[in-house]
């Protein structure tokens, strides 16, 4: 622990208490001292290993003996490291001892199992016979490997060989169920005792006895009767299920056969009890009147308002099951009666708002409790009013509501009612009783609440009367000349409008300027203004003053001498206009002047237009917001004006050609390629001629001129000059494109001209090989095949050239026993692929081979070849001299190739090869094996296979590893190989991938995540029998299975299955931990490894500050005892903030490491105080 002292900073007064919790070092004042703590354990099984001697060394050592439960304890050690040992003659303990090192734990548990040394066992009984029923106590003794004997009587496993003489107790208790005899044995720790006969007698009974605790009871209820038989050899025993029992009055008194009697009516019967023949005594049963066992009252609610009643009912349950109505006959009570009363009927009325428990009591039994709640009083009824029965239709009356309630008092409910209008087309009411008048009729007006509903009142709607009339027109201003339609619209007291133009009489202030028709249509006659009105049934409108101005333009017309002209061109547009008056104007300068599209022709502001692109725009003017007819107008394209032609080059040689170009000039000043549009010309077609394309050809040495022409327009002359004709290719000839090593071939070089001439250059050329080593050259193009390998041949004139490939191959050769030559095949593989077969001197030559290892294989189904193949090295030069002889018969193995399939581990496939002679005897000495787990049984070498016999060669494969395998058969003479086959197989079983699991730091008494092993079924289905994990090394902690499937479990051939592991380090035991997880399947097992770390935990305690509302900052330094003080917070480093508790778990320490703690406290404002005094080093295992 660390004390720490009271400072102040800021405002905040701080007194801290640090203390480090279990799992880390306990640290007091400035130095350490050890916490006492317990190591307790149990030896398994406890019943048979008390007084088994336990032994504590380490730290601390002492002795102590397990109790009767085999539980032993050594309490008071001190931290440090223990070691336990358990001993007893009498048992083998496992494991032999365990380590076990405290740090701050309270207690820790180490448990031992025993495997007991027990040599025999013996038992007795206290007599060899007894009575049917009757029973006799066993006992058994041990003798162990040391001579010691032991009571095991209450931990044996007792059987009797015949139950239905005697049955065996768990503690040796024999008793008698039918006459004969059985034998007796008990077995502990798979040692069986000696046999021990019991035999049982057969007994009579003599007399049945038969009582109850009571001899009378109340109908409905039940009393118990035993029966008691007393036997011949004087024992007596409960025969209360075994005897018929029987009830004089079963209508009154029935009774089970388990003796259990039941009162069915009032009266009295007899019970009696019978067994072979044998009748009990006669108990005389009275049954009287049912009881009353218990009251339910119960009312139609658990509610009422105040003022208002409700009657409660009560049940009496009896002693028989019947009911009846207590109502009238129980005791009422209520808990309040402020709240609500109850009468002696059962009637309660709510008194004031509240909850009262009611209950009813008779003959001292009193009902349940049954909570009755007063709410506030209800609505009964409510009246509606209004100050008129008759209103005109959009007009309004206010109604009003008032309730009267359960408890007589009264209540304005117009705003909380639901009004409701029988007619809403005729009176409509909104939520606050406002009826409006909608159409003429009558319509009933009712309110509703809490589903009371009032009165009804009946509301008459008379018809609507005109209010005003309104005036208005389109425009308050007309041009001389023009009208303006009028319209007159009256208001009625409903809010309804009705158009009254046609039926209102109209009226002009001044008729000289301004006159209206009786429909309302005025018209301007002299510029000034007059006031419109109108006037129906009394009622005058509004005065509307209308203005009358000068005449406007009504239309404008515009036109032009054409309608289509060219593009970039141009024509003038006139405008006239028309006013409402009649009269027209010229307005070609004064209208707005408008091109629908100004990409194909513009317009400008006096109405001239311009052609700007092909295509058509409609033209038009506007003014004062007076538009135009549209006049279409066309732009046609413009016209060519010039011809300009070029070409890249001005001289070209003889046969080559170049490309003109025509390039048009337009009216409008654009220009175009005309080059596939004109037509060519040359002045002298026998020295360059043109296409139609302008693609000019030089035919002759000389000068021509060109030139180009379209609609009348004729181009530029262009003067063109041709000479002598250019090589232009170079093509490289030889006879073959491959030469054997030693060859050698005469090259030449042919020129292609650029008027389609050819010229032998060969002389001329420049040479040159890619690769000298391959191909070489001499000055006269002689090409000579120098070593294996490619080269590229060129040949250059000036900067034209030309080139071919030729490939430089080697040979092999050699010879086959000439008899052998007809039939025989010879098989080239490696670097290349190719077969041949001998001439009749069995000469054989393989061509065209690049460098590269080579095999020489011959094949002949009458004779063997020595050696079966033969292997060669192409580096640059043929290869000769590969020679083969026959050696008697051929032999031939069946299959040519063994594949074992899916093999166990641990089982051996074998497959029966046929090994067969042809064409003469074949001896061999020996058989070559390759591979893992293959072999050859059952054959004794040397052995000779006469011609045309066949011997049986066994093979074998016996996996030693899962997955696929393979190797090789030789069957040879001496070294010669006669016979090969290639051998494969797949080794099937268990296998497990990772072969371990590391879990790394894992913070003791915690649990990690879960890690993954995958077991794969490889070649066959495996089924896994069992899972279990030795921990093998490390401190305390445990690895264990977290999920997977139960055991056993088969996994499909090719499958696979997930098996979850986790770590979890105990509690203050950290330190590394190592394990293995075996997994056993019915083919083999797998075992892959297990590791993980411990980490400690240190978490830090404090008691609170005396300054309210602080939090407190945690501060940690791990540099050593001299840095980590209070007077260098530098060193410190704080791991938490703002923490509102008082304790902080450091969850990031390392093992091995030595940290020193400090605290601040923060007040309200965010003030920290400095560092407290700083705990003593806190060293983590």
């Amino acid at each position: 622990m660390v004390h720490v002292r009271s400072f102040k900073s800021g405002s905040v007064v701080v007194c801290l208490f640090l203390t480090v919790l279990p799992g880390t070092p306990v640290l007091e004042g400035q130095g350490h001292s050890p916490k006492a703590v317990r190591i307790s354990g149990t030896l398994n099984p406890g019943s048979v290993t008390a007084g088994s001697l336990v032994t504590l060394s380490g730290a601390a050592s002492g002795t102590t003996v397990a109790d009767v439960n085999g539980n032993y304890s050594f309490p008071g050690l001190p931290n440090g490291n223990y070691t336990i040992n358990p001993s007893n003659p009498r048992f083998n303990f496992q494991p032999a001892s365990q380590n076990i090192t405290l740090r701050g734990s309270s207690t820790i548990s180490v448990d031992f199992s025993a495997s007991s040394l027990l040599r025999s066992i013996s038992i007795n009984g206290a007599i060899a016979s007894i009575a049917q029923g009757s029973t006799d106590q066993f006992t058994a003794t041990a003798t162990f490997s040391d001579g010691s004997t032991q009571d095991l009587t209450s931990s044996v496993g007792w059987t009797s060989s015949n139950p239905s003489v005697a049955t065996m107790s768990s503690g040796g208790v024999a008793t008698g169920v039918g006459a004969g005899v059985t034998n007796i044995t008990a077995t502990f720790a798979g040692v069986t005792s000696n046999a021990v006969a019991l035999t049982v007698i057969a007994t009579t009974l003599q007399s049945i006895t038969i009582n109850a605790t009571n001899s009378s009871m109340a109908k409905g209820t039940s009393v118990q009767f035993t029966a008691t038989g007393t036997y011949s050899d004087g024992s007596t025993q409960n025969l209360t299920n075994n005897v018929t029992w029987t009830s004089s009055s079963p209508a009154i008194a029935n009774i089970s056969s388990a003796g259990l009697a039941s009162g069915l009516a009032i009266g009295s019967a007899n019970i009696t009890a019978t067994q072979n023949g044998i009748t009990s005594n006669t108990v005389l049963l009275t049954i009287t009147p049912a009881i009353l066992q218990s009251i339910k009252i119960n009312a139609g609610s658990s509610s009422i308002a105040k003022g208002t009643t409700l009657q409660f009912t009560a049940t009496g349950t009896f002693s028989d099951g019947s009911t009846q109505d207590l109502s009238n006959t129980a005791t009422w009570s209520t808990s309040n009666q402020a709240i609500a009363t109850v009468n002696m009927t059962g009637l309660a009325t709510g008194v004031a708002l509240g909850t009262s428990n009611i209950t009813a009591t008779q003959n001292g039994i009193t009902s349940n409790s049954f909570p009755l709640s007063v709410t506030a009083a209800i609505l009964q009824s409510i009246t509606i009013n209004a100050g008129s029965s008759s209103i005109a239709k959009g007009t309004t009356v206010q109604f009003t509501a008032t309730g009267t309630f359960s408890d007589g008092s009264t209540q304005d409910l117009t705003n909380t009612a639901t009004w409701t209008s029988s007619a809403t087309a005729v009176v409509s009411i909104n939520a606050g009783g406002l009826a409006s008048a909608m159409a003429i009729g009558s319509s009933n007006i009712t309110a509703a609440q809490n589903g009371i509903t009032s009165n009804s009142f009946a509301l008459a709607v008379t018809a609507a009367t005109l209010q005003s009339i309104a005036i208005t027109a389109s425009s308050s201003s007309v041009a001389k000349g023009t009208s303006v339609q009028f319209a007159a619209t009256g208001t009625f007291s409903d809010g309804t409008t009705q158009n009254l133009t046609s039926t209102a009489t109209w009226m002009s202030s001044t008729p000289a300027t301004v006159n209206i028709s009786a429909s309302g249509l005025a018209t301007g006659e002299a510029i000034g203004t007059s006031s419109i009105t109108a006037t129906q049934n009394g009622v005058v409108s509004n005065t509307f003053p209308l203005t009358i101005t000068a005449a406007a333009l009504q239309s404008i017309t515009i036109s032009a001498s054409a309608v289509s002209i060219a593009k970039g061109t141009s024509v003038q547009f006139t405008a006239t206009g028309t006013f409402s008056d009649g009269s027209t104007q010229s307005l070609a300068g004064a209208a707005t002047w408008n091109s629908s599209n100004s990409a194909v022709a513009n317009v400008s502001a006096t109405g001239l237009v311009s052609g700007v692109a092909i295509g058509t725009s409609n033209i038009t003017a506007t003014q004062d917001g007076v538009t135009s007819n549209s006049v279409a107008l066309s732009v046609t394209a413009a016209v060519l004006q010039s011809i300009a032609i070029n070409a890249s080059s001005s001289s070209i040689a003889k046969g080559t050609s170049v490309q003109f170009t025509a390039t048009g000039t337009f009216s409008d000043g654009t220009s175009q390629n005309l080059t596939n549009a004109v037509t060519w010309a040359s002045s002298s077609p026998s020295i360059a001629n043109i296409s139609a394309g302008g693609l000019a050809t030089g035919v002759a040495i000389g000068t021509a001129n060109i030139t180009a022409t379209q609609s009348s327009i004729a181009s530029n002359s262009f003067g063109l000059t041709v000479t002598a004709a250019a090589m232009q290719s170079i093509a490289v000839i030889g006879k073959s494109a491959s030469l054997a090593i030693g060859s050698n071939e005469q090259l030449s070089a042919t020129g292609t001209f650029s008027d389609g001439s050819t010229q032998n250059v060969t002389s001329s050329a420049v040479w040159v090989s890619s690769d000298s080593a391959a191909v070489s050259l001499d000055t006269s193009a002689m090409a000579t095949a120098a070593g294996v390998g490619q080269s590229t041949i060129s040949a250059s004139v000036g900067n034209i050239a030309g080139s071919m490939t030729i490939s430089a191959t080697a040979s092999i050769s050699g010879t086959v026993s000439a008899a052998a030559s007809a039939g025989t095949t010879i098989t080239l593989s490696g670097a290349a692929s190719a077969t041949t077969t001998p001439d009749l001197n069995g000469n054989y030559t393989f061509t065209v081979l690049a460098n590269g290892a080579y095999t020489i294989t011959p094949q002949n189904s009458s004779y063997s070849f020595v050696p079966l193949s033969l292997s060669a090295t192409v580096n640059n030069a043929n290869v000769a001299g590969l020679n083969f002889t026959t050696a008697g018969g051929r032999p031939s193995l069946s299959p040519s190739s063994f594949s074992f399939g899916n093999v166990n581990l641990g089982s051996t496939g074998q497959i029966q090869a046929i090994l067969s002679a042809a064409g003469g005897d074949v001896t061999l000495t020996a058989a070559t094996v390759t591979g893992a787990g293959f072999g050859v049984s059952g054959i004794t070498f040397p052995v000779t296979i006469a011609s045309g016999k066949s011997a049986v060669v066994p093979v074998t494969f016996a996996p030693t590893a899962t997955g696929s395998a393979s190797g090789s058969l030789s069957l040879n003479n001496g070294t010669t190989p006669l016979a090969t086959a290639n051998l494969a197989g797949t080794g099937a079983g268990l296998t497990v991938t990772p072969a371990s699991l590391t879990f790394g730091n894992v913070a003791d008494g915690s649990t990690s995540p879960p890690l993954a092993f995958t077991l794969n079924a490889v070649g066959n289905s495996v089924t896994v029998n069992s899972d279990s994990i030795v921990q093998s090394g490390g401190g305390g902690g445990a690895f264990a299975i977290s999920a997977g499937p139960s055991m056993p479990m088969t996994i499909a051939a090719g499958q696979s299955m997930q098996i979850n592991v986790t770590f979890a380090p105990a509690s203050g035991s950290p330190g590394p931990a190592t394990g293995m997880v075996t997994f056993a399947s019915n083919i083999n097992s797998v075992a892959p490894s297990l590791s993980g770390r411990g980490l400690a935990n240190v978490t830090l305690a404090w008691n609170a500050s005396t300054t309210p509302s602080v939090t407190y900052n945690v501060y940690r330094c791990g540099t050593s005892a001299t840095a980590c003080v209070q007077a260098q917070p530098a060193n410190f480093t704080r791991i938490a903030a703002g923490i509102s508790g008082l304790t902080y778990p450091d969850a990031t320490v390392s093992s091995g490491q030595t940290y020193y703690y400090a605290l601040t406290a923060v007040d309200t404002s965010g003030t920290e105080s400095t560092l407290s005094t700083v705990s003593s080093g806190v060293a983590v295992p």
